[in-house]
C-alpha cells in the first residue's frame, strides 16, 4: 500500500499566515499539518509516500528532510489544480493506494475503515450531510457514489447543493484495479489536452462509465479540512485535546 499527498496549495484563504509558508506547514500541536500526516501513514504500517508539492516546495523539503519521502514537484501550481497534480503521481499508481490532501486534519480511523473496504476499487470518504457551495458535492445511491462535482468559478454547475446528499472530504482509497482504473482515466484527459479543474472531474467519470466508485461514510469521526482561520482553530485544538 502506498500513500499520494496532494501538498501544493497556497492556502490564500488563510490570508498572512500562508504569505511565506504553505499551508501544510501549520503548526498543529508541535508538529505540522503534513508530518502529523505521515506519522498517521507511518503507524499503521504505510511508508512508500510521494507528496506533489507546489507553493513553498522548498520549504516543505527542508522540513521533511528527515522523513522519508518522494518528492514530486509541480512547477505549474500556480495555474493548475488538483487533476494535474494527480496526473503528475500517475506512475506512483502502480499498486493500491491511499491519497488526501496535505491540508486535511483527520483521525487515524478514516483510513483504517477505507483499508478495511475489500469490497470496493475505488472507495471515498465521505460524510452525508447538506453541502454548500465550495464543498465537493456527491450524490449517493446506497454506498454506490453516482455523481461527484467539486464547485470551481467558471465551469459549469450540474450537481446543485440541494440533489447533493453528501460530501467528499477528500481522502481515497485505490486497489490495484482502481488505481488502473484512474490512471487510465487521467492518460485519456491528458490526450484531450485537458487537464484543467479538481480531481473530482476523474472521480465523476469513472462513477458514470463504471459504476464502481464507493462511499466509506465518516460522520462519527473528526477532520477538518483547513481552508479558514476557523478551521485551523478547531483542528489545533482537536490535537491539544488528544
Amino acid at each position: 500500500m502506498k500513500a499520494i499527498i496532494l501538498a501544493g496549495g497556497r492556502g490564500s484563504r488563510l490570508g498572512k499566515l500562508t504569505d511565506s509558508l504553505p499551508k501544510v506547514l501549520m503548526e498543529m500541536d508541535g508538529t505540522t499539518i503534513i508530518e502529523r500526516q505521515i506519522k498517521i501513514l507511518n503507524k499503521i504500517g504505510i511508508v512508500d509516500i510521494t507528496l506533489v508539492t507546489g507553493y513553498g516546495a522548498d520549504l516543505i523539503k527542508k522540513k521533511l528532510s528527515a522523513y522519508n519521502v518522494n518528492l514530486i514537484q509541480n512547477e505549474k501550481y500556480s495555474t493548475t489544480d488538483t487533476l494535474y497534480a494527480f496526473w503528475l503521481a500517475k506512475h506512483c499508481m502502480d499498486d493500491e493506494f491511499l491519497s488526501f490532501f496535505g491540508d486535511t486534519v483527520f483521525e487515524e480511523k478514516i483510513l483504517l475503515n477505507l483499508l478495511d473496504r475489500k469490497d470496493a476499487d475505488i472507495c471515498l470518504a465521505v460524510e452525508k450531510s447538506t453541502c454548500n457551495k465550495e464543498d465537493v458535492k456527491v450524490i449517493l445511491s446506497n454506498d454506490l457514489i453516482t455523481r461527484i462535482e467539486a464547485y470551481r468559478s467558471g465551469s459549469p454547475i450540474t450537481i446543485s447543493v440541494h440533489s447533493a446528499n453528501a460530501k467528499f472530504i477528500g481522502i481515497a482509497k485505490f486497489t490495484s484495479k482502481g488505481a488502473q482504473i484512474l490512471r487510465n482515466t487521467l492518460n485519456n484527459f491528458a490526450k484531450n489536452e485537458d487537464l484543467k479543474g479538481d480531481i473530482a472531474r476523474t472521480l465523476d467519470v469513472i462513477s458514470l462509465q463504471k459504476k464502481c466508485v464507493y462511499a466509506q461514510i465518516v460522520n462519527d469521526l473528526v477532520w477538518f479540512n483547513i481552508n479558514r482561520y476557523d478551521d485551523l482553530d478547531m483542528a489545533r485544538k482537536y490535537c491539544r485535546n488528544l
